[in-house]
C-alpha cells in the first residue's frame, strides 16, 4: 500500500489529482446512493485541494480499468523477473500468460497461501512452460493476505503495481467497457522488494487447487438476471442491505432496501 500526502500550502502529488479523476468514473457505476454520495464528496474535496495547490509529480501513477485494460497501462518490458501475489488467479492461467508475453522474464515467482489462495497450480505451470519461463512457488505465510502485487525486476531497478486487481483476465486484461471489473492500482518504482514470498521454493504438490463458483474474472457473461448487492452497512439499529435487480427483471420496484434489526 502507498500513502501519499499533500497540503495546499506546499504541494500536492499528481496522483491525488489522478485519484480525483478516477472517482468521477466510479460515480457512473452501479453503486448505492450512499456510496455515490460519499464518492462525490471526496472527489469535490480533492478538486478544491488541487485548485489551490501546486501539483508535483512524485513518481507514482494511478491506473484503472476505467481507462482500459490495466496491463496496457503498465511500464514497458522486457523485465528480468516477475514476482506476483494475489488471493485469486484465473483458472486458465490467462492473466499470467499475458504478463509473460508482455514482459518475457526468465523467471516468475508466485507467492501463495496453500489452502487459501484460489489457484490452479498446474494451469499456471503450463502457461509458464509454454513460454519457457521458470516458475517458482513461495509460501506467503499463514496470516491471510488480501493484497495484490505485480513486481518487475529490470536491469535498472524494480517497479510494482499494487491495488485491487487480482491476477485474472477481468481485472488485468479487460477494461470496464469490455466487461472487465472496476479496478484501480498504483504503479511506482521501489528500492526494496514488496514480494511476500518467504524461504525456499515450495513444491507444486503442496499447493491444493482451489476454485470458487464465479470467482473474480471467471464469470461468463449471461442474459440471466441476478440480484446485485450494492451496499451493506451496520449501525446501532442493525444491518441495512441494498440489493438491486437488473432493470429488465420485470420487477416494478427493482431496487430493494431491507433493514435487519440487531437481536435484543
Amino acid at each position: 500500500m502507498f500513502v501519499v500526502t499533500g497540503h495546499s500550502a506546499t504541494a500536492v502529488p499528481a496522483i491525488v489529482a489522478e485519484a480525483g479523476a478516477w472517482l468521477a468514473t466510479v460515480e457512473r457505476l452501479r453503486v448505492s446512493t450512499a456510496a455515490r454520495a460519499a464518492v462525490s464528496r471526496v472527489r469535490l474535496a480533492i478538486e478544491r485541494l488541487i485548485a489551490g495547490s501546486t501539483v508535483v509529480d512524485t513518481g507514482q501513477h494511478l491506473v484503472s480499468t476505467a481507462s482500459g485494460p490495466i496491463i496496457g497501462q503498465l511500464p514497458d518490458g522486457p523485465v528480468e523477473e516477475l514476482l506476483l501475489h494475489a488471493p485469486f488467479h484465473d483458472h486458465s492461467g490467462t492473466a499470467l500468460g499475458a504478463l509473460l508475453d508482455r514482459y518475457r522474464p526468465r523467471t516468475v515467482s508466485v507467492a501463495v497461501q496453500p489452502g487459501r489462495t484460489i489457484v490452479d497450480p498446474p494451469a499456471l505451470e503450463r502457461a509458464a512452460a509454454k513460454r519457457d519461463v521458470v516458475l517458482r512457488w513461495h509460501d506467503a505465510g499463514h496470516r491471510y493476505r488480501h493484497g495484490k502485487l505485480i513486481e518487475a525486476v529490470t536491469q535498472t531497478g524494480r517497479w510494482v503495481l499494487t491495488g485491487s486487481a487480482n491476477l485474472t483476465g477481468a481485472a488485468l486484461l479487460r477494461g470496464i467497457d469490455e466487461g472487465g471489473n472496476s479496478e484501480v492500482g498504483v504503479v511506482a518504482n521501489v528500492e526494496r522488494s514488496l514480494y511476500p514470498g518467504d524461504g525456499e521454493p515450495i513444491e507444486t504438490g503442496s499447493i491444493p487447487a482451489l476454485k470458487i463458483i464465479s470467482g473474480p474474472g471467471e464469470e461468463t457473461p449471461t442474459t440471466d438476471h441476478h440480484p446485485v448487492l450494492l451496499a451493506a452497512t451496520l449501525d446501532e439499529q442493525g444491518a441495512a442491505v441494498v440489493v438491486e435487480l437488473l432493470p429488465d427483471c420485470h420487477v416494478p420496484d427493482h431496487r430493494r432496501s431491507e433493514r435487519v434489526q440487531r437481536p435484543a
